[in-house]
């Protein structure tokens, strides 16, 4: 190379190193991918943006501690959602449909190095969660709620929604049976959604639903009263003699 570009070459390197940094070297970028987010921690300084990049399946990415609490809502692949971040700390967040994908952004001090001060313990702001959702052949939900709160339900066959229906639910195992007189026999979807008592809705579950001869059949039984005890009979009269008395005088002997 001659000397001349040697040196030209070298004066644009050194200019190029003396530009400052530019303010979106510092954002950050996290793929959606599977039920994991990539990378599961990302460091970023004071006023930066994140951006989440869904490259498939259905996910949200919701804050559930830090500084502030935000929620991108449901994405599917091609979604995009962006986020500038003010406030120093660490953003905890994860998948509402899918509790296991979790991960984390650290604004500030700890992006330096200096550890995040530990959060306080507050209030659970996840909003519920339904697992394990099955639907048995005699039209009955069976479903695992994180906490407790009220089942929406809706009866849907084609595009139409045929029936309406709410069901208080407990924290843990729930059964429910659906409300399927009067339907005709044949298959059906239903669509559940659980709500808490702040108003907070879990991501909505649909299931097949069957609609037979035996769910039609299906009766819930009462359960059944006590059976209280039966009081002991009487012991039996003596019987009565001629003169309408009881007969004490057996075994004497009458005098003339």
């Amino acid at each position: 190379m001659p000397p001349a570009i040697r040196f030209t070459l070298l004066a644009v390197l050194v200019a190029l190193a003396a530009l400052p940094a530019s303010a979106n070297a510092a954002d950050a970028t996290v793929t959606i991918s599977g039920k994991a987010f990539g990378p599961t921690a990302v460091t970023v300084d004071p006023g930066s943006s994140v951006t989440w990049n869904w490259a498939g399946g259905t996910h949200n990415v919701h804050v559930t501690a830090g500084p502030e609490t935000f929620d991108s809502g449901f994405k599917s692949a091609g979604g995009t959602y962006t986020r500038a971040l003010t406030a120093p700390g660490t953003y905890r967040y994860q998948c509402d449909a899918h509790p296991d994908m979790q991960a984390s952004v650290t604004v500030g001090a700890a992006a330096a190095g200096t550890p995040a001060p530990a959060a306080a313990p507050g209030p659970d702001l996840a909003p519920p969660r339904l697992r394990s959702v099955s639907v048995s052949r005699l039209a009955v939900v069976r479903a695992t709620v994180s906490q407790p709160g009220t089942l929406s339900i809706r009866l849907l066959r084609g595009g139409r929604t045929l029936r309406r229906a709410t069901a208080p639910l407990a924290a843990g195992v729930n059964r429910i049976p659906l409300a399927v007189r009067g339907l005709r026999r044949g298959s059906y979807r239903v669509r559940l959604e659980a709500r808490d008592a702040h108003g907070r809705r879990s991501a909505p579950v649909v299931r097949s639903l069957l609609v037979s001869r035996a769910a039609l059949a299906r009766k819930t039984l009462a359960p059944k009263a006590p059976v209280a005890a039966s009081a002991p009979a009487p012991p039996p009269a003596p019987p009565a003699d001629d003169n309408g008395g009881a007969n004490k005088g057996k075994g004497k002997t009458e005098r003339p």
